[in-house]
């Protein structure tokens, strides 16, 4: 950066800091941070402040957007979870919740490398979206994958017993569930107690 740029860079991150902890302005402090981002992308003061500002409702998805691309570039992709994980906590729809779950689940197991992490998300996105199919069908796939039946036992059973689950879709999970128990977790006892529920809803 050239010295005029690393004046402005001082001077806005200075202006930052007073409208987010003085002022109460946090979208004044956001576009003080975002201009010192642009001018120099590395700024680790900058980012520290977005991250900040990222744990407020009212500039969230802003400090979101401008951080994930940094982050990705870094190779931080931890760090790129947590901000899935505060998108999805800013969102009121299950459904949206739901997609952005799965597009963690994607996330952990393809670019981090932990597949047990994304099985343990996309069980969360069962709970929001049990209507899905292609939930429960990456569920099963991650767990063939890495051998996590026994992260499944009781799940669909208990997104199945929810009273706002619709009838159809309750059947369908605790079919699924049996399967489960008779393929993945050679526990046949299990797996009559969800085909005797799916036959009685």
């Amino acid at each position: 950066a050239t010295t005029d740029a690393l004046l402005l860079n001082d001077l806005d991150l200075r202006l930052g800091i007073l409208r987010e902890v003085e002022l109460g302005d946090p979208m004044g402090a956001l576009t003080m941070y975002r201009d010192v981002i642009g001018r120099e992308p590395g700024n680790a003061d900058a980012r520290e402040g977005l991250d900040r500002l990222a744990e407020i409702d009212a500039t969230a998805e802003a400090a979101i957007d401008l951080l994930e691309p940094l982050y990705r570039q870094a190779q931080d992709l931890v760090k790129v979870a947590g901000l899935f994980e505060r998108r999805i906590a800013l969102r009121p729809n299950a459904s949206e919740r739901a997609g952005l779950l799965m597009e963690l689940a994607s996330t952990w197991e393809t670019q981090i490398g932990d597949p047990m992490a994304a099985l343990a998300v996309l069980k969360r996105a069962l709970g929001d979206d049990p209507a899905d199919g292609r939930i429960l069908d990456e569920i099963e796939r991650l767990a063939q994958a890495t051998g996590g039946w026994a992260e499944l036992s009781g799940v669909a059973e208990a997104v199945a017993a929810r009273e706002q689950v619709p009838r159809e879709v309750a059947r369908g999970l605790l079919l699924r569930a049996s399967r489960w128990y008779i393929e993945g977790l050679d526990d046949p006892q299990n797996a009559a107690t969800c085909l005797r529920g799916a036959l009685e809803i």
